[in-house]
C-alpha cells in the first residue's frame, strides 16, 4: 500500500529506494501495489496514477464527511483485491 499525503510525495526515500521496487514488483507481478489517498495531493502526475487508488473516487480519506466510512471503503476494496489473488 502507498500511503499518498504531501509528505509521502516529499519524500526522497520512498522515490528513490520503496517506491521504484514497489512498482518493479507490481510490474513484474510479483506484489499488487494499491494507492490509498490519505490527504490531498497532486498524485495524479506521479508515475504510480495509473494503478487503481482507494477510497472510491480517489477522494482523500481526510475529505470524507465520515473518515471511518473511507477506512471501511478501503479495507472492503483490499479485500477484493486479497480475493482476487487468492483465486488466481
Amino acid at each position: 500500500m502507498l500511503l499518498i499525503s504531501p509528505d509521502f510525495l516529499d519524500s526522497e526515500f520512498i522515490y528513490t529506494r520503496e517506491l521504484p521496487l514497489a512498482l518493479q514488483r507490481h510490474k513484474d507481478r510479483e506484489a499488487v501495489v494499491i494507492p490509498v489517498i490519505l490527504r490531498p495531493s497532486l498524485w495524479e502526475t506521479e508515475e504510480f496514477s495509473g494503478i487503481q487508488a482507494l477510497p472510491k473516487g480517489a477522494l482523500p480519506i481526510s475529505q470524507w464527511e465520515n473518515e471511518d466510512e473511507a477506512y471501511l471503503d478501503v479495507a472492503k476494496g483490499l479485500v477484493k483485491v486479497i480475493r482476487s489473488i487468492q483465486k488466481s
